[in-house]
């Protein structure tokens, strides 16, 4: 598993006017699109860009939210592998294989959050036209 603590610990910009001033600007596209396009073409591709940036942060906003309610999620099935374990000891109940699936099932659905995260950090990272080595120096 590689370490997403950097992605983790990233935090939003807090103004989403100056970071689409910062993306407008810096976007490898927009360049070229500014040398090669009309102004028409221009505006057009700079408010795609802009609903581009809202989409991201709302996908970010969304996949922390879910890393939470997997973490909730992970605490619930860890409690209930350990209840079920105790039960298979006394011999009351024998269907650990069950709480042992749905425990793996919600590590897995965090892990999917975690990497939909990544992604999209990484995404809004790029659309900034920095080199992505830059995002684990910040």
């Amino acid at each position: 598993m590689p370490d997403l603590k950097k992605f983790m610990e990233w935090e939003k910009p807090g103004n989403e006017q100056e970071l689409h001033q910062v993306i407008a600007k810096n976007n490898p596209v927009m360049a070229i699109i500014g040398e090669l396009a009309d102004e028409d073409t221009g505006r057009l591709a700079s408010q795609y860009l802009r609903h581009a940036t809202l989409e991201l942060l709302l996908a970010i906003d969304i996949h922390r939210a879910r890393r939470q309610q997997a973490d909730v999620h992970m605490n619930y099935r860890d409690l209930d592998l350990d209840r079920n374990r105790t039960l298979y000891e006394f011999e009351v109940k024998a269907d650990l294989g069950d709480a042992m699936t749905a425990q793996t099932a919600s590590r897995v659905e965090k892990m999917e959050a975690d990497f939909d995260l990544v992604i999209a950090i990484t995404t809004l990272h790029m659309l900034q036209g920095k080199p992505l080595d830059a995002l684990f120096n910040e």
